[in-house]
């Protein structure tokens, strides 16, 4: 087995949302330069932060087989995602500030990677990269051109080492499945559930973000957030005050900054299985499990689901699933 990264000649533009992924390795992380240009003819200056940018990129999607979904996710998902995976410091792209004087532009240019997981591009029939662009900024700010550029890491192997590491009919694979889900939150005085964990999955994290009715992060903060299991009996195993979660993420991600204000996260496979799998989702119907809030602040949460999709039967059998071949990219 050896790794390599490789950038692609195929660049995604406003005019080019797609391009096709290599199917020839095991793709190990996608790596997306990200540059946009921005054009201010607001009739006064613009000031803004590198999240606020981002909301150019309505959604990236990873498919496999037509229908597969791998990735489905924003630029600012996956933004904040990265802060909680890297080192260069959680805060970097909400804390980078854009400014444009009246009738000028400027290019912002920002890396943002898709590293939830391996994609076994190799028994793939077809493997797409797909970007959606929102050109509107905020009034009279627009992006006016847009090139994501794409890099891949990947891990080669013999067909030998493929059936060691995944097993001859896959069942030790594991593939992401990272999408994001919304839902109002009302103020309440106790922890309530807001929000069903989806079913038949491997969970192994959740990133939170909560925002007021004007789209601002760190504005409707909650007091706890927990998961709340309701069936047979409710039973709370998680609840955590808010400001320690988000500094328990500071504490085990964040190394050069705080993360982006209303941001935090649950490691389900750290903190409630403590085995490095997460919660077994195909052993509860839905509603059973809930993320849920105690809050005075109405907003929304836009919740991270950070997925595998395993052979359930095969899991139960071995305890065992091959969420990562190598350890970063």
């Amino acid at each position: 087995m050896y790794s390599k990264i490789r950038t692609l000649s195929d660049t995604l533009t406003l005019n080019k949302t797609s391009v096709n992924l290599p199917k020839d390795a095991v793709i190990d992380a996608l790596i997306l330069k990200v540059s946009l240009t921005i054009a201010n003819a607001f009739g006064g200056a613009y000031s803004g932060t590198g999240l606020d940018i981002l909301k150019a990129l309505q959604e990236v999607r990873v498919i496999s087989d037509g229908s597969t979904v791998h990735y489905a996710l924003n630029g600012k998902d996956i933004a904040i995602l990265n802060a909680f995976d890297g080192l260069y410091g959680g805060a970097a792209v909400a804390a980078d500030t854009v400014s444009v004087n009246d009738s000028a532009s400027t290019t912002e240019t920002y890396t943002l990677i898709l590293n939830e997981g391996d994609i076994l591009a190799v028994t793939k029939d077809s493997l797409e990269l797909k970007a959606v662009f929102d050109t509107t900024i905020t009034t009279g700010v627009t992006v006016s051109a847009a090139t994501i550029t794409v890099s891949i890491s990947e891990n080669v192997y013999t067909p030998e080492e493929f059936v060691a590491k995944y097993g001859a009919n896959l069942e030790a694979a594991a593939e992401p499945k990272v999408y994001a889900l919304v839902s109002s939150v009302a103020a309440n005085t106790e922890l309530s559930g807001v929000l069903d964990l989806p079913t038949g999955t491997l969970h192994r994290r959740g990133v939170m973000t909560f925002t007021d009715a004007s789209g601002v992060y760190g504005s409707a903060e909650p007091s706890n957030v927990g998961l709340v299991v309701t069936s047979p009996d409710r039973r709370e195993l998680l609840n955590v005050d808010w400001a320690t979660l988000r500094g328990i993420g500071n504490f085990k991600y964040c190394v050069a900054g705080a993360a982006p204000a209303g941001c935090a996260i649950f490691n389900y496979a750290q903190e409630v299985s403590a085995d490095g799998y997460g919660l077994r989702g195909w052993r509860w119907t839905k509603g059973d499990y809930q993320f849920s809030v105690k809050t005075a602040n109405a907003g929304t949460l836009r919740y991270i689901s950070c997925e595998h999709v395993v052979n359930a039967r095969a899991f139960e059998a071995a305890e065992r699933a091959m969420i990562e071949g190598t350890a970063g990219f």
